[in-house]
């Protein structure tokens, strides 16, 4: 296995508009998380960071299942709850309505369930993914829904980007062209107005099989 290089072009475009529109960036340490885990859902819903799932690694690879939110003004970890299953390494996108996760991996191996955790730790139950199971992938928003960029489909690594937004009131899954290049997992992707029409949808690094 080897890993991905970013591409240059983009790289060099951040650092043009870094350097074109300096800001100061300070960091603060906050309560450490409630638990050490990997590769968990998360991100940001209704002013709090949503965390969930994750594995660990002791004598052997564990999968989590507990909810916990980080609350800002207040400075602290709230638990709220636990998922059906311990799961990890799946893809996740803040949406005004929650966090969309999708895929990933549990005890019994790759999944492709898809859920909305909600800023107050319920689920709503999302369409699985319809092409089997994915695990690894970027995710990124996309016209007000989510985009998912290469990684793991039902074990073996791709260049296919998949679509869940909602239409009409239901949520509905779509496909973009695939990706130029060899098939990749453990990328990253973010968006350009990934909420609107017309976004641009980016996607660095990742792991490449040898030979490809």
């Amino acid at each position: 296995m080897n890993l991905r290089r970013t591409l240059t072009v983009a790289a060099a475009c951040a650092a043009s508009l870094l350097c074109a529109a300096p800001m100061r960036m300070d960091w603060k340490a906050i309560p450490e998380a409630p638990a050490a885990v990997a590769r968990p859902f998360a991100g940001l819903v209704g002013g709090r960071l949503l965390f969930a799932g994750g594995s660990t690694y002791a004598a052997t690879k564990d999968y989590v299942a507990t909810i916990s939110a980080y609350d800002p003004k207040r400075n602290v970890w709230e638990a709220l709850g636990a998922l059906p299953e311990g799961v990890a390494e799946g893809g996740a996108v803040a949406l005004p309505e929650g966090l969309v996760c999708v895929g990933g991996v549990t005890t019994k191996g790759p999944t492709g369930k898809a859920f909305l955790l909600k800023a107050d730790g319920s689920r709503e139950a999302l369409p699985d993914f319809p092409h089997g199971t994915l695990s690894m992938t970027a995710a990124a928003p996309w016209e007000g829904g989510a985009a998912f960029a290469c990684g793991l489909l039902n074990g073996k690594p791709t260049n296919r980007v998949f679509t869940l937004r909602k239409k009409d009131g239901a949520w509905i899954w779509g496909e973009l062209p695939p990706l130029p290049g060899p098939a990749r997992n453990q990328a990253v992707a973010t968006a350009q107005n990934g909420d609107q029409k017309s976004p641009v949808l980016a996607v660095f690094g990742g792991i490449v099989t040898a030979g490809d």
